[in-house]
């Protein structure tokens, strides 16, 4: 039922003109690797590469009307790296 709701919402806030910015962010450990596509049922496929420990990555995205409107790449992304990234797509 929320989600009817927030459909519905969305739909009334878009007939009246307001665009919503869709924003996601993923991390990544750069000192994994794939390790032939192989893994137990529900556990990535991944192996560590010794000696090679290092900061997390992580990326954000922000769409806005279909299209990519920010990106950063960063190591990493706190609340002022978040205000940051708002202030960006909106500017």
């Amino acid at each position: 039922q929320n989600r009817h709701q927030f459909i519905e919402d969305l739909n009334r806030l878009e007939s009246n003109g307001w665009v919503p910015i869709y924003q996601d962010e993923c991390g990544y450990t750069m000192w994994t690797t794939r390790s032939q596509g192989r893994a137990l049922k529900g556990q990535p496929a991944i192996a560590k590469v010794a000696g090679q420990r290092g900061k997390n990555v992580t990326v954000s995205l922000a769409f806005w009307a279909g299209e990519l409107t920010h990106y950063t790449i960063s190591t990493g992304f706190g609340k002022l790296g978040y205000i940051n990234f708002l202030c960006k797509c909106l500017y």
